[in-house]
């Protein structure tokens, strides 16, 4: 019983993250940039290279001619792109566009390129049409392309549209949160006012009243009564001077919104900022599988996985040792990938594949072509890379930024709601009548000192007298803990 709800459980968690995968891939790869010559432009070369090893394989003997059937077929595929751009894909500006018709672009464009590529060579060149090779792996690569050029310029898109439309958002709060600081400052300056007006005064009467009953009664059974409410009184005062004091600190006041850039391009630097592991994982493969599938078959594909899967593993370990270093240290770091990089495939190609893994590949690469086509894809993975990590830690920034935001302001409301409504209007008025009460019955005993027949009900009256000061020390106590910092 237990292990098929164990199955079951995993394959549905599975499922959900497929789920949400596809549903993140669909968004972010069928908005604006579903299509863009902007970002496909970067993918030029390294197609142009790839079906030029086609073309020599299929016909050596003649580089000019193999260029001009690549070219002629990259030049078709961007008319399809650009017709595309204008026709079915017009609105992907306004709103997301459907899967079905971004996948008919990206195939739709390798298809219109395999097809240029055959009515060019046998038209133009006489040569056979070779309808495999010209058309079903240029259809999938240059769709693949496609389909992660959108995925990847759309998601670092998504990331500066969120971005900014927190920025807008928070310059919005800004303006609320400094009307709330000016309202909190009135309100402690009136707080303040209502001290010095209505407590200072009571607290001074109190206290007289208090000495001039302690020299009268210095010898009677009230001494230590007196001494008690004389003892609170300056306490009680000692206490108000210094919530006076804390009402009279404006807390200080952070502007934030600068620390988080505004929008800048997507093409804002050629320099790579990052050691790029997973995108260039996709590329590097991506790249092997294009060149080796047509050019040496599985054993071509199983020698370019060694030489990938060698690669990555020392770019996860530079990206580990990058992530401690700031500043110079890791510029030197990020740069010395690059040779390193180079190093790996020459040997690989040069060493490893042939010699130490024994990959008799029919038509193997030369160390330096293709250590030139590895470094090319692992610096476009850097740049694509870099920027996904550039906008993905500004928007992180926003977001906290935007919490700030919005806890300054609900504390800095709480705080002016109090001010104005409890302090001014309720807590003085219950302290002053406290204190008034007090006063009032010192001020009874005082003018009966005489009678002493109603020793009882003075002794009643400076009990009264000393609860009501220990209340009014206990309003005075609350209004510290309410009160909330920044």
């Amino acid at each position: 019983m237990f292990w098929p709800c164990v199955c079951g459980s995993k394959e549905k968690l599975l499922s959900d993250k497929l789920k949400q995968g596809a549903n993140k891939f669909k968004v972010a790869a069928t908005g604006r940039w579903a299509i863009s010559a902007r970002t496909y432009v970067l993918a030029v070369p390294i197609l142009i290279l790839i079906n030029m090893e086609r073309e020599n394989l299929l016909n050596p003997g003649d580089v000019s001619r193999s260029l001009a059937i690549c070219i002629t077929g990259e030049l078709v595929s961007w008319l399809f792109l650009y017709i595309a751009h204008i026709t079915l894909l017009k609105d992907r500006r306004k709103r997301q566009q459907s899967i079905s018709k971004c996948l008919l672009v990206w195939f739709g464009a390798g298809v219109i390129k395999g097809v240029a590529f055959i009515l060019y060579a046998t038209l133009v060149f006489g040569l056979k049409p070779d309808y495999p090779e010209r058309i079903v792996l240029p259809t999938i690569f240059t769709g693949m392309i496609g389909a992660l050029l959108a995925f990847y310029f759309g998601s670092i898109d998504r990331r500066q549209i969120e971005n900014n439309a927190l920025k807008t958002i928070d310059k919005f709060l800004d303006v609320q949160l400094q009307e709330l600081y000016t309202a909190e400052q009135k309100a402690r300056v009136e707080a303040v006012k209502s001290i010095q007006v209505s407590l200072a005064p009571e607290i001074s009467n109190l206290r007289n009243t208090a000495q001039e009953l302690n020299i009268d009664y210095s010898k009677s059974e009230y001494r230590d009564a007196l001494h008690e409410i004389l003892r609170q009184s300056r306490t009680l005062e000692v206490r108000i001077e210094e919530e006076s004091k804390k009402l009279s600190v404006m807390p200080l006041r952070q502007n934030n919104l600068n620390l988080v850039d505004g929008k800048r391009s997507i093409f804002f630097g050629v320099v790579p900022q990052v050691i790029s592991v997973r995108t260039s994982a996709v590329v590097l493969t991506l790249g092997m599988l294009s060149g080796q599938i047509p050019r040496n078959g599985p054993i071509g594909v199983a020698s370019g996985l060694v030489g990938t899967a060698l690669i990555i593993t020392i770019l996860a370990i530079l990206r580990k040792i990058s992530k401690r270093l700031l500043g110079t240290k890791l510029l030197i770091i990020i740069a010395a990938s690059y040779p390193i990089v180079i190093l790996l495939q020459v040997i690989h190609t040069a060493y490893l594949s042939p010699v130490f893994f024994d990959f008799d590949l029919p038509n193997p690469y030369s160390p330096w072509y293709a250590a030139l086509k590895t470094i090319y894809g692992y610096y476009l993975a850097s740049i694509v890379a870099g920027l996904i990590i550039t906008n993905s830690e500004k928007l992180t920034a926003s977001r906290n930024l935007h919490e700030r935001l919005k806890n300054q302001m609900a504390i800095t409301n709480s705080n002016q709601q109090l001010l104005s409504e409890h302090i001014l209007r309720t807590r003085f008025g219950t302290i002053t009548g406290k204190i008034a009460g007090v006063s009032m019955a010192l001020q009874l005993i005082l003018n009966n000192s005489s009678n002493t027949a109603d020793e009882g009900a003075s002794n009643k009256i400076l009990t009264g007298a000393i609860q009501l000061i220990a209340e009014a020390s206990e309003e005075i106590g609350l209004l510290e803990v309410k009160l909330q910092d920044e």
